[in-house]
């Protein structure tokens, strides 16, 4: 979300981004989370393609929330919540976590790899937008120049 809105992250944005060249293990989950949130959830460009770990985590709150509305408001409690609790460690919920987050990652950093090779074979290098143009579009950009607030496109030789 704060490259929708130009919110600066910190003084100088992500260091992992900016080090590696690559999305951070968080990178997209504010936005995932604000999809979700409107309702975005499937579909291309929903809270499921921004970052899978963080709508799974959001759809599994919204079960609970469901659950503790229904004990709440209907005073039906379920048997299954008292079992869980007491098979469940929280190591095991940790480590489901990690393991959540780390399959998520995983899937940011495959369709990020995976558009630099297809903007890698239509011969443009654009970094920072993520916006892929044509060659004839930036003809003149040999090299690299600067473009709308940091903006950077070039052409890969």
């Amino acid at each position: 979300m704060a490259g929708h809105y130009n919110i600066a992250l910190a003084p100088y944005g992500c260091g992992f981004k900016q080090k590696y060249d690559l999305p951070c293990p968080t990178c997209g989950m504010t936005t995932s989370v604000y999809k979700f949130a409107r309702g975005e959830i499937f579909g291309y460009n929903g809270s499921f393609y921004v970052q899978p770990a963080v709508a799974l985590l959001c759809t599994v709150l919204v079960v609970l929330a469901l659950l503790t509305f229904i004990i709440a408001v209907f005073g039906v409690y379920f048997g299954f919540i008292d079992r869980l609790l007491k098979e469940v460690k929280i190591r095991h919920i940790i480590l489901a976590l990690v393991i959540i987050v780390a399959a998520g990652w995983a899937v940011t950093l495959a369709r990020a790899l995976g558009s630099l090779d297809d903007v890698k074979k239509e011969g443009v290098f654009i970094a920072v937008s993520g916006i892929r143009l044509k060659w004839p579009t930036i003809k003149r950009g040999i090299g690299c120049k600067k473009y709308k607030k940091g903006h950077v496109f070039g052409v890969l030789q």
